[in-house]
Formats: C-alpha cells, sequence, structure tokens
C-alpha cells in the first residue's frame, strides 16, 4: 500500500456517516469507520503510539496514526469506485 500512496496529495477529507474519507490525488481513496474505540492522531515521524493499527506518513515528517485498543475499525484503501 506504502508504494501506491507514495507522492500523492490528500484533496479532500470526508465523513459520510459515520465513514470518514480521505481522497488522494489520482482518484484514490481511504476509507474508515472507528467503531466503539478508535481513533486518528497526529503525530511525529517514528513516534510510539500505543494501539497502532495504520500509518499514514506524510512530507514534513507528520503522521496519521489510526489508533484502535479493541481493533473493531476498519480502513480500507483503493481506487475510486465512481471512476470504474
Amino acid at each position: 500500500m506504502a508504494a501506491r500512496l507514495r507522492g500523492r496529495t490528500v484533496e479532500a477529507v470526508e465523513r459520510r456517516g459515520k465513514h470518514f474519507l480521505i481522497r488522494f490525488s489520482g482518484r484514490f481513496w481511504a476509507v474508515g469507520h472507528l467503531r466503539m474505540s478508535g481513533n486518528l492522531v497526529w503525530a511525529s515521524s517514528g513516534a510510539a503510539t500505543p494501539y497502532l493499527r495504520h500509518r499514514i506518513r506524510f512530507a514534513g515528517g507528520r503522521e496519521l496514526h489510526f489508533r484502535d485498543a479493541r481493533k473493531f475499525g476498519r480502513l480500507w484503501f483503493g481506487p475510486d469506485p465512481e471512476a470504474a
């Protein structure tokens, strides 16, 4: 997944119901649901984050961490389904 996201920029962050959507350049999406215990946290590069499930690294040394102690949350990556 890292190779597919490398070099892309974030174009929009949206919410649809209980899902969050991050739109990247090139019609690529990350869609997630935090469920009961998940959260998103901005962190410094290499920061130790408890219950880290996914990490998206950005230029400039910042990272978006998807944390979930109970492993209920979900995160999907893929091309825009409406572009097919």
